[in-house]
């Protein structure tokens, strides 16, 4: 799951930077020999980051599933796993029981922790 819920504290050019790794994620999933269900979340109607993905040649057929709230709401708080830089723990193995959360931002090292806060707070 990508949480692209971080729009509103990225500049433009983050945002940016962060939808060029969205396509990459998503080709690369493409291309896995296993690849995983990708899982959009955030995507509200109306927001830069729906409006920019959705100009994408051949956006609408991705295989990917959208969603306009948070992850939150769509899953239950025991299964989510939040993948962030800043945790000391190290993933050993993958659980395909849990739903494992990447924090869609780009800050260049200007909001460090952020993504650690929420995933202690959810």
């Amino acid at each position: 799951l990508l949480d692209l819920e971080w729009e509103e504290a990225m500049s433009t050019k983050e945002l940016k930077s962060l939808l060029q790794q969205v396509k990459y994620c998503y080709g690369a999933n493409r291309r896995a020999s296993h690849p995983v269900s990708l899982v959009f979340s955030g995507m509200q109607p109306g927001s830069e980051t729906h409006a920019r993905l959705s100009k994408q040649s051949g956006f609408e057929a991705w295989d990917v599933k959208t969603l306009a709230g948070p992850y939150i709401d769509f899953f239950p708080q025991e299964r989510l796993v939040y993948l962030t830089a800043d945790s000391q723990e190290v993933l050993q193995c993958f659980d395909q029981d849990k739903v494992y959360i990447i924090g869609g931002i780009v800050d260049r090292n200007r909001l460090k922790g952020c993504t650690m806060k929420k995933a202690l707070t959810q």
